[in-house]
């Protein structure tokens, strides 16, 4: 089972801000996993395994606390699905009105795509 944790260096978050995705309300900030380097023996392979995970949401653009914490619980569930990042940083830039269960379906299928394309 893949284990996420936060992320809490700065410098992370500096070497992040090279790579990125954009939809249309989300921006994405990842670092590939090297999967060359990851087949030879490693002594600790909990690490190959470990995701770190970010989030932005800022309570200007996302106000409800419960709405923040689904976004929060979506992104680390697709952080955990995905071999292929090993630092996951999520930013929100607008917050559409979700009122009905199709706004939100939509909402989640923006953010899976952008995490697994």
């Amino acid at each position: 089972m893949k284990e996420v944790k936060a992320i809490v260096h700065e410098d992370v978050f500096k070497n992040l801000k090279r790579s990125k995705k954009k939809s249309e309300n989300f921006t994405l900030f990842y670092k590939v996993r090297d999967f060359q380097n990851s087949k030879k023996k490693e002594p600790d392979e909990d690490k190959s395994r470990q995701i770190n995970v970010g989030f932005i949401l800022p309570k200007k653009i996302v106000k409800k606390s419960s709405t923040r914490n689904l976004i929060k619980r979506w992104g680390r569930e697709l952080a955990r699905r995905n071999l292929t990042y090993t630092h996951i940083l999520l930013s929100i830039r607008t917050l559409p009105r979700y009122n009905s269960n199709c706004a939100k379906k939509s909402l989640y299928s923006e953010l899976r795509h952008l995490v697994n394309d």
